[in-house]
């Protein structure tokens, strides 16, 4: 019912909107806001999501948006005004929380290793500083007032493409299902959004209740509804795909950083510090494959010797033995008789040092 209700409100305000377009109480302060704590409820009472942490993550990130957006309706209505730095910090919350359980609601059916999480960021954050460089610089040449704020008008479209970057590098690196779809599409229509919004509000075009604003409510109906679906099986097929993507990732990351180091003042620090960190990732997740790779050599190993005498064990000899029925050869066979005798008169320390 709760899922039926949030579709049919949000339908309902649109109606609203295209009605009526001055703002009014009703369909802006409540009916607006409605919507959006209707939809942390949805993904709250989620019964296919099982990871308690990803279901309050997602709940807590469109319950403060809402929240956020709650106070700032109401500074447009009031004279009565809430602070504007708790209008940002509840807005700012939305993201790292989201982050967090849209990755933990997408790996949920399948463990994760710390290279595949390695992988995730160091797409995730690769991606969004190529668009961040292409895309946002531009836009920063017009932000007027101060560093705060334009700091704020970065940081919101900055967290939204991290978040699309995310979500998209764990759909290829994990699985494609109904649930990453509708994840991806609630996250990509809110980002839109949200970009939309700061280029109107950087040319000073941006109108209060606007159409568009519903958007946001919309990516985040999808995200909610989004938890309510499998989130598939599937296990890695192509591992090359991962590869070639983080390879690609660090190419762009690393030109970045050295575009900027020609051209001084080029790309705004956002930029260069999510370029510095992918590729400070991809050393780090370098040095765990390097670990891994000794761990696997070293495991390969114990697989096929003998722990106590450092000999090749059975295994190793039926891989041998099926390489000499390939060819001419000659198998000796060595038998230790009487050695019971010695491990029941000298106990097994001394027999385990006469087989050595």
């Amino acid at each position: 019912m709760a899922r039926v209700a949030l579709y049919l409100l949000l339908i309902s305000h649109l109606i609203i909107r295209v009605a009526f377009h001055l703002p009014a109480i009703i369909p802006d302060l409540i009916v607006f806001n409605l919507i959006g704590f209707l939809a942390a409820f949805v993904a709250w009472k989620s019964p296919r999501l099982n990871d308690l942490i990803a279901r309050l993550s997602i709940t807590l990130a469109i319950f403060l948006w809402s929240l956020g957006s709650t106070f700032s309706t109401w500074n447009s209505f009031y004279e009565i005004q809430i602070s504007e730095r708790i209008i940002d910090i509840t807005y700012i919350s939305f993201y790292p929380l989201a982050l967090l359980g849209i990755l933990r609601a997408l790996a949920v059916t399948k463990k994760i290793s710390a290279l595949e999480l390695l992988d995730t960021a160091i797409i995730a954050l690769g991606t969004s500083s190529v668009i961040a460089g292409l895309l946002l610089r531009p836009a920063t040449m017009r932000f007027e007032g101060t560093n705060y704020e334009v700091f704020l008008s970065i940081l919101y479209p900055v967290g939204d493409l991290i978040l699309v970057a995310a979500v998209l590098s764990v759909i290829v690196l994990q699985h494609r299902s109904l649930r990453s779809a509708l994840l991806f599409s609630g996250i990509s229509i809110f980002a839109i959004t949200d970009l939309f919004f700061l280029l109107q509000s950087a040319t000073a075009g941006y109108e209060f209740a606007a159409l568009t604003d519903d958007g946001w409510l919309l990516g985040l109906a999808l995200i909610a509804t989004s938890l309510w679906h499998h989130g598939g099986e599937t296990e890695i097929k192509e591992r090359h795909i991962t590869t070639w993507a983080t390879t690609i990732s660090l190419a762009l990351s690393s030109s970045i950083l050295a575009y900027g180091a020609i051209r001084a003042n080029y790309f705004p620090i956002f930029v260069l510090v999510l370029a510095f960190l992918t590729i400070s990732l991809a050393f780090l997740r370098m040095a765990l494959a390097l670990r891994d790779a000794r761990q696997v050599s070293d495991d390969r190993e114990h697989a096929r010797t003998d722990e106590l005498t450092g000999l090749p064990n059975r295994r190793r000899f039926i891989a041998e033995l099926e390489l000499l029925r390939r060819k001419n050869g000659t198998l000796l066979l060595l038998d230790l008789d009487g050695f019971k005798t010695i491990n029941d008169n000298y106990g097994h320390e001394v027999g385990d040092q006469l087989l050595k």
